[in-house]
């Protein structure tokens, strides 16, 4: 019973209403299957849904440090989990809900949870495999999102620094190129 109310707990709190407060209510639920364990893929994909309400077009990358996860669900009957008291400091990129449980009508745990919260930028990678000699072309571009700190100092991050450039090597599609892959 102990680890049914944290783990009802866990998934309230990763349902977040980012910038609501705790009486404007839930912003995402999800439902956990009886006998499934809560999840850090489960509790983030709910985080994530709750987030692009708040913030349509936003790409993020969430990090949980709180709970734990996976957490044990002994519950015979399927959970309802949603994000309460969601808060972010924009400034440090940190945020903290609370997972609220509810089984039929009855509540079953509130879990507090926590981590970091880190903006995406996009940027141009192939699309396709280029030959070294070969001029890449607008065409050729396709777009992914990156966390800022995945990137070292010489990645090129606009279009214009690839379009009508042409490769030094053979380079492979989806890769973040750097100055020393284009002449």
């Amino acid at each position: 019973m102990r680890c049914l109310r944290l783990l009802i707990a866990l998934v309230v709190a990763l349902v977040v209403t980012l910038g609501a407060s705790a009486a404007a209510g839930p912003a995402r639920a999800a439902t956990l299957p009886a006998g499934v364990p809560l999840t850090e893929r489960f509790t983030q994909d709910l985080l994530h849904a709750a987030l692009a309400v708040e913030a349509p077009g936003e790409a993020f990358e969430l990090r949980l440090e709180q709970p734990s996860l996976p957490l044990a669900n002994r519950s015979p009957l399927a959970t309802e989990i949603a994000v309460e008291e969601l808060e972010l400091d924009a400034a440090s990129g940190r945020f903290s809900a609370v997972l609220v449980g509810i089984v039929g009508d009855e509540l079953r745990f509130r879990l507090p949870a926590g981590g970091r919260l880190q903006r995406l930028i996009e940027l141009p990678v192939l699309a396709r495999p280029v030959l070294a000699g070969e001029r890449i072309a607008a065409a050729d571009l396709e777009w992914i999102s990156v966390a800022p700190d995945r990137l070292r100092p010489t990645s090129l991050r606009e279009a214009g620094q690839l379009i009508g450039s042409e490769a030094r090597r053979p380079l492979q599609p989806g890769r973040v190129l750097s100055a020393r892959d284009v002449q």
